[in-house]
C-alpha cells in the first residue's frame, strides 16, 4: 500500500475473477475448477503497540561494585507503565544469600515516551554485600501489554558509610538560590525557558526532603558556548557550610537522559573552584560526588 494502514481496523484484499495467469487461465477464486471467480482476503490489523514494556537501564545493577549504602534502585522502561499495575512488590531488594526483603518505597516517574520506577530502600545496606534486585512480573503498558518474566540484576555494596554535613534540602524552598540570569556567567540560553523552581513531585524519599530545586533549561542552538550558572547566594546555614578536601561533596540529581554536563562549583581562598564534568545521562535519581583529594579540579573564572 501506498500509505499506513489504521490500527484496529478491518480491512479486504480481493483478487478480482477477471485476472488470469500467463497462459491466459481466468483466476478460480472459490477453487471450484471453473475460472472466473473472485477471491477475498479479510484481516484486522492489531493495535500500535503489541508488546509489553522492556527494560532499558537499571541502577545499580551489571554487578556494580562499592555501591552507597543505601542506594537509590532506578528501572527505565522504553514506554509508559501502568501505574495501577504497580504495586509493593514489583521491585524488591534482597541480599543474594538471603530471602530477607528490604523494605522500602517504589515511586513511578513519567517522561514523554517513557517511565521510571523507583525504589527507596527505608535502611541502610550491610557493606561488602552482594545484593539482588527483582523486577516481578505483572506489570504493563498502558495499552495492557503485560509482562510475565521476572528480571533480575545484582551489584555489591562498597564499606563506606557517610556522616552528612548538610547544605541545603530545600526543605524551606529555593529562596536561597538566585534565578540563573540573576547570576551572570550564562551562555547560550533561551532566557525565557531558563527558571529554577522549588519542586515536591520529583523528591528523594532517601533524605526525608519535602522539596527539590528544580531548573528548567532551554538551549539557543545557534550559540557557540552553553552554560547556566546555578548560585546559591543568601541563607545563614546553606551560604555558611565550611568544609576542606577531606569531605566530598555530593548531591542527588534527577536526571533526564539528554547528555547536559554538570559541576560543582565552590568558593575558597584562591576564588572559585570547579569540579570536573559530569555528564548527566541516566534517567532518574542518581548520587553524584565530587572526591576533592582524588578528583581534582577543573579550570573557570578563579
Amino acid at each position: 500500500p501506498e500509505e499506513d494502514l489504521q490500527y484496529e481496523t478491518g480491512y479486504t484484499v480481493t483478487i478480482d475473477g477477471t485476472a488470469e495467469d500467463s497462459y491466459g487461465h481466468p483466476f478460480d477464486g472459490n477453487a471450484d475448477g471453473t475460472g472466473g471467480d473472485p477471491f477475498e482476503l479479510h484481516f484486522t490489523t492489531g493495535p500500535e503497540d503489541m508488546e509489553g514494556p522492556v527494560v532499558t537501564a537499571a541502577y545499580p545493577g551489571g554487578y556494580a561494585l562499592g555501591v552507597e549504602l543505601q542506594p537509590i534502585i532506578s528501572i527505565t522502561f522504553n514506554e509508559k507503565i501502568d501505574p495501577a499495575s504497580i504495586d509493593s512488590n514489583t521491585i524488591q531488594l534482597s541480599p543474594f544469600s538471603s530471602d530477607y526483603l528490604v523494605p522500602g518505597e517504589i515511586q513511578q516517574y513519567d517522561f514523554t515516551e517513557q517511565s521510571i520506577l523507583t525504589f527507596f530502600p527505608d535502611e541502610k545496606l550491610d557493606p561488602e554485600t552482594l545484593y539482588m534486585i527483582t523486577l516481578n512480573p505483572g506489570y504493563r503498558d498502558l495499552l495492557g501489554n503485560e509482562m510475565k518474566l521476572y528480571k533480575t540484576t545484582r551489584f555489591t555494596t562498597g564499606t563506606i558509610d557517610w556522616q552528612f554535613k548538610k547544605i541545603d534540602n530545600f526543605d524551606a524552598g529555593v529562596t536561597n538560590w538566585w534565578e540563573p540570569q540573576q547570576a551572570g556567567n550564562n551562555a547560550g540560553i533561551i532566557t525565557d525557558s531558563v527558571s529554577r523552581s522549588a519542586n515536591s513531585d520529583y523528591i528523594n524519599l532517601s533524605t526525608e526532603s519535602i522539596h527539590s530545586l528544580e531548573l528548567n533549561y532551554g538551549w539557543d542552538s545557534t550559540a557557540t558556548s552553553w552554560l547556566i550558572r546555578e548560585y546559591l547566594a543568601d541563607g545563614t546555614l546553606p551560604k555558611n557550610v565550611i568544609f576542606d578536601d577531606t569531605y566530598k561533596l555530593q548531591v542527588y540529581v534527577f536526571g533526564d537522559g539528554h547528555g547536559n554536563q554538570f559541576r560543582f562549583t565552590l568558593d575558597d581562598s584562591n576564588g572559585h573552584e570547579v569540579s570536573p564534568w559530569y555528564t548527566i545521562n541516566w534517567y532518574g535519581w542518581r548520587l553524584v560526588s565530587w572526591d576533592m583529594d582524588k578528583d581534582g579540579i577543573g579550570e573557570w573564572i578563579g
